[in-house]
């Protein structure tokens, strides 16, 4: 069996692997609903709590890269209900690369757009490459917050 970067997963029937491809895309399902919700009426860093508490139960999908773990967050945000927000794909994907065995830096970014409105917008670092929530182009418009993961662990 291969990735789509072409890498072999020793060990992993193509059923087995549709199998964790499932069942993370249902957690990221869930995740996003409950991140939605807990960002409309708590703080960031009372979510980012609750992720971490709940991190250690997920389903461990270690046999998936990062670019699957990003793709499925991104497939899943796209059949919600309701519309999700940068922050919350990001806090999902983040948290889902966790438990997968990698680590991404969540950044915060704002800026003023052309009629003067303030905007925000999140995305993932990985040795200072954007590995999801924009391209380099889209992301350079924001001026990063410092220190977030800091001030919301």
């Amino acid at each position: 069996m291969t990735t789509s970067s072409g890498a072999r997963i020793p060990g992993l029937s193509r059923f087995t692997l549709l199998l964790v491809k499932v069942l993370l895309f249902a957690e990221a399902v869930i995740f996003l609903c409950l991140v939605q919700v807990g960002l409309s009426v708590s703080h960031l860093r009372t979510v980012r709590r609750l992720l971490s508490a709940v991190r250690p139960i997920l389903w461990n999908t270690r046999r998936l890269t990062a670019n699957q773990v990003l793709r499925i967050v991104n497939a899943a945000s796209r059949r919600l209900p309701f519309p999700s927000t940068c922050l919350g794909r990001a806090l999902v994907a983040q948290t889902l690369l966790s438990t997968c065995g990698f680590e991404a830096h969540l950044c915060i970014g704002v800026k003023r757009d052309e009629q003067g409105q303030f905007q925000a917008h999140a995305w993932l670092q990985k040795d200072q490459q954007i590995i999801f929530g924009g391209s380099e182009q889209e992301v350079r418009r924001f001026v990063p917050i410092a220190g977030i993961e800091e001030q919301t662990a």
